[in-house]
């Protein structure tokens, strides 16, 4: 998906990259503002399946917490790291998210089910 569509809009599909990246001005605030509002608008439209889509962990809710602290640092840290600088990966930018995701994924998906998108997380 980065390769497919990050030249559009960045490919963001993590709530908290799109804001990390908003903050460091990598990211226009409109275009934040504007997924911001579809996500309520879908909210609003989805209201009555309330669990459309959501994960839930596998441990206790403070366990999950810190799992998910871990792996969106983590995340955070190498999406900053190679899509912000040029220099560090270029082209490969999306095989380094992607390796991170997925070992990530691995190591922590029992606890957290695979969930790393925390907006969600905290909306159930």
């Amino acid at each position: 998906m980065i390769y497919a569509v990050g030249h559009i809009s960045g490919a963001h599909m993590n709530p908290a990259v799109t804001l990390a990246f908003s903050v460091v001005g990598h990211f226009p605030w409109k275009q934040l503002t504007g997924s911001i509002l579809a996500s309520f608008a879908l909210r609003i439209l989805l209201h009555p399946i309330k669990h459309l889509g959501t994960t839930t962990p596998a441990g206790t809710d403070l366990q999950a917490l810190i799992m998910e602290i871990i792996v969106t640092f983590t995340m955070m840290f190498v999406t900053s790291a190679v899509a912000t600088d040029s220099k560090a990966v270029g082209e490969l930018a999306g095989i380094a998210v992607g390796s991170a995701v997925c070992i990530t994924s691995i190591l922590a998906g029992n606890d957290i089910r695979g969930d790393m998108l925390q907006f969600y997380s905290s909306n159930r």
